[in-house]
């Protein structure tokens, strides 16, 4: 957990292995690694500072958080939002560790709306066992959320909007100039259940040796749907 830190203050994390969790309670707060403005897949990226650990998760439960320039190396969950109101996660690379998973990068949940997820790098993040499936980034509740400038090379599947049991999608989600390859299981972008405030735009992505490009669970016909 982060103590003894202020709304608005800056963490600088140096290069290195820390084999822990971060819990984030305090808004306006900025968690920069070495790597802060540089792309996930930049060739430009120093030392990492890699968080790892194989069984927890970070999480941000305030509003407004930043997380750039970090790299996570994850066993079944990576990063949580519970309650980070347009928060944003950036610059920073995502890679699962285990060879069997049915966790994610990073969710944000129902009460996480206006998230930016934007130009990191998601790979390898892969089951071995053909019934599993490990997301990239899973929104419970896309209003607001713009995912961006991201980078999916073997996924699962890339871009998990709304719920299977209920229609918790709704409002404007963006996902624009991301490029999906290797995605195996259910697409680049899977949207489920979407009620009729629904507003889905995909624009100017790039899908390539994928087993599905745009998945729709249970869609309303009254949910809008953009494909550029």
């Amino acid at each position: 957990e982060v103590r003894l830190a202020e709304p608005g203050d800056t963490i600088t994390v140096r290069s290195g292995t820390y084999e822990e969790s971060v819990r984030i309670n305090v808004p306006d707060l900025s968690l920069e690694g070495p790597n802060a403005g540089i792309n996930g897949d930049s060739d430009e990226r120093g030392d990492e500072a890699t968080i790892t650990d194989a069984n927890g998760r970070s999480e941000i439960n305030a509003a407004s958080v930043t997380i750039d320039g970090l790299s996570f190396e994850f066993g079944e969950q990576a990063i949580r939002s519970g309650g980070g109101v347009d928060s944003l996660i950036t610059n920073s690379r995502f890679e699962l560790t285990d060879s069997t998973s049915n966790g994610y990068a990073i969710r944000t949940e129902e009460s996480s709306t206006g998230i930016d997820v934007t130009d990191n790098l998601f790979t390898g993040i892969t089951s071995d066992v053909e019934s599993d499936n490990v997301n990239g980034v899973v929104v419970r509740d896309p209003n607001g959320t713009r995912i961006a400038g991201n980078i999916f090379s073997d996924v699962d599947t890339a871009v998990n909007i709304g719920s299977k049991s209920d229609d918790t999608a709704s409002g404007t989600v963006s996902v624009e100039n991301n490029e999906f390859s290797g995605i195996t299981q259910f697409g680049a972008v899977l949207v489920n259940n979407p009620d009729t405030s629904l507003d889905v735009d995909v624009n100017n992505n790039t899908i390539q040796s994928s087993e599905v490009g745009v998945f729709t669970f249970n869609a309303d016909d009254q949910a809008t749907f953009s494909i550029q």
